[in-house]
């Protein structure tokens, strides 16, 4: 559903209820964080019609669960095609944290869950999503609660495999299905539900002078170094010269090749993935370096999505239009991480995160010194 039609079909539509659907197109899947799994989709019109039926729910199940084993998360990794439902007893609650989404503070929880073979997962709640769970379940005196969650994509953090919320993930606690009847013959009395440390996060001014440095002094580093920095500059210019933009595999983000094979991951990427690819050269009026940005942190640095290029690119003057786009990033100043690059002949960056400038921060920085 486009943006534009929800909020005309937003109260026409009620979770639970049975609904007629008329007047809808019906679109190949792109594959992109989709609740179920599903080659097709239904897609509404401005002259789709709903209509609240009267017949017993009871009819149409309510539930239909793709339960994907714990111990099988890797299989799953930044897959992007469609979501997974996870089940397991819950053992650990977080409080209620916050962490850096861009120049947004987005509010996070972490659960814990273990499944029948002591298997255990992270699963990270985002934004609304926290108020799932609240950490006053750990003093409740039953401590048995299977978690049915719904709707989750897998994720590296720290070395472990973790599940992420997305906007269609639900938690259903105890729900009396086959798949949560096993975990009622464990041992008892059960373990209580923990309390998980929250650990204090960076503040998003901390992450934007974290090590600063000045593009001459990272010119005289070891080129070897896996050091980490930041540092304040301004695009010069964008190497047009180079391709901005590469396909990827769809779960480790590397460059497949013409015939969309991952080297990587050593198979054909059904759904590539095209993403940014930007080099830039950056002065902060000290020296003069190049980087490369990808996906996310160049997007920021374009100012759009990189699908709204890529259709500009099909039209008239496609490709005109779209360097006419890119060079508008010449003269932007912004705070970049960023670490040495050692797969080029020639000292270059790769840009990790791209921050908005603040003015009055770095006005305060260079006014204190680091």
């Amino acid at each position: 559903m486009r943006k534009d039609l929800m909020k005309t079909y937003k109260d026409q539509i009620v979770e639970g209820n049975i609904h007629t659907i008329n007047n809808f197109d019906v679109a190949r899947n792109n594959k992109l964080h989709c609740p179920v799994k599903n080659d097709m989709l239904i897609r509404f019109t401005p002259f789709t019609t709903v209509f609240q039926e009267q017949e017993n729910a009871a009819t149409i199940p309510m539930n239909h669960f793709q339960i994907h084993p714990l111990d099988r998360l890797q299989e799953r990794n930044n897959k992007s095609d469609y979501a997974i439902d996870v089940v397991g007893l819950l053992i650990g609650v977080q409080e209620e944290t916050w962490v850096n989404v861009g120049l947004q503070k987005t509010p996070i929880r972490r659960i814990q869950i273990e499944d029948q073979c002591n298997f255990k997962a992270v699963v990270t709640l985002w934004g609304a999503k926290v108020d799932l769970i609240d950490t006053d379940i750990t003093k409740d005196e039953d401590n048995f609660k299977v978690l049915l969650i719904t709707s989750t994509k897998v994720s590296m953090y720290q070395g472990n495999y973790q599940l992420n919320s997305i906007n269609a993930t639900q938690i259903h606690i105890n729900l009396p299905i086959p798949e949560t009847e096993g975990f009622k013959q464990g041992p008892e009395p059960r373990t209580p539900i923990k309390q998980l440390e929250t650990k204090p996060h960076e503040s998003l001014e901390q992450a934007m002078f974290k090590n600063r440095k000045k593009i001459q002094d990272i010119l005289e580093m070891d080129p070897q170094t896996k050091e980490m920095f930041t540092c304040s500059a301004t695009i010069m210019s964008i190497h047009l010269d180079k391709k901005w933009h590469y396909n990827s595999c769809d779960t480790c983000k590397k460059k497949v090749d013409e015939t969309f094979y991952c080297t990587n991951c050593e198979v054909v990427v059904k759904y590539p993935k095209t993403r940014y690819l930007l080099t830039v050269d950056i002065d902060d009026e000290t020296a003069c370096i190049p980087m490369a940005l990808f996906d996310k942190e160049a997007e920021i640095v374009v100012g759009s999505p990189i699908h709204k290029l890529l259709e500009l690119q099909k039209k008239d003057n496609g490709k005109d239009n779209v360097f006419d786009r890119l060079q508008h990033c010449v003269g932007k100043q912004f705070t970049f991480k960023a670490k040495l690059s050692t797969r080029s002949e020639t000292t270059e960056l790769i840009c990790q995160k791209t921050f908005q400038i603040d003015y009055q921060l770095e006005k305060s920085y260079k006014h204190q010194g680091p």
